[in-house]
This record gives C-alpha cells, sequence and structure tokens, in this order.
C-alpha cells in the first residue's frame, strides 16, 4: 500500500472494536453528571480528485470538494502537530 492510498477503499472494516470492560462503569459512574461523549470523524485532507463519483457526486468541482466533505465528516485532521507542539492555551479542551 502506498502511504496514504487504499486501492479498494470497499475492502476496509470500518466497524468499532468492541468496547472496553471498563467504558460502561466509567461512563455511567457518577449518575448525577451524566456525560455524553463527543466523537470526532474525519481525514487528512478533502481535496483528493479521486473521491469524486466515490464519495463526492460525479462532477464535483475542486471549488466544491470542502462543501460535500462536511456532510460527511465533522473533522479535518490538519497534522499540525508535524510542525510544532501548541501552547494548551489553543486548545479548547478543557
Amino acid at each position: 500500500m502506498e502511504f496514504g492510498r487504499l486501492k479498494n477503499v470497499d475492502a476496509v472494516d470500518f466497524l468499532f472494536p468492541e468496547d472496553h470492560r471498563d467504558t460502561t462503569e466509567i461512563l455511567t459512574h457518577n449518575k448525577s453528571k451524566v456525560v455524553t461523549p463527543e466523537i470526532f470523524i474525519g481525514c487528512a485532507k478533502w481535496g483528493r480528485k479521486d473521491w469524486v463519483g466515490q464519495l463526492y457526486p460525479k462532477g464535483t468541482k475542486e471549488a466544491d470538494f470542502l462543501k460535500h466533505y462536511v456532510q460527511h465528516f465533522n473533522l479535518i485532521e490538519l497534522n499540525a502537530l508535524f510542525y510544532r507542539l501548541f501552547p494548551k492555551s489553543t486548545s479548547n479542551v478543557a
């Protein structure tokens, strides 16, 4: 496999693995504070011409890739940590 490319995306198993045995206990430990986890799913880039006709409708122009991408995913990986470590103040995670 060439890094970052799949010859046949139909052969990929996108099922989630089974939950860890402690997951239910951790999420329900304090009943007064119900925690609803947020899940973000996305790809490292959205400008893939080879997704036209697969993820994007046939005939989609490059200028419209992002518009179609966000209909499927709620996150884009920026690979920013490759370039530098960011200060904690830039995080929106408490």
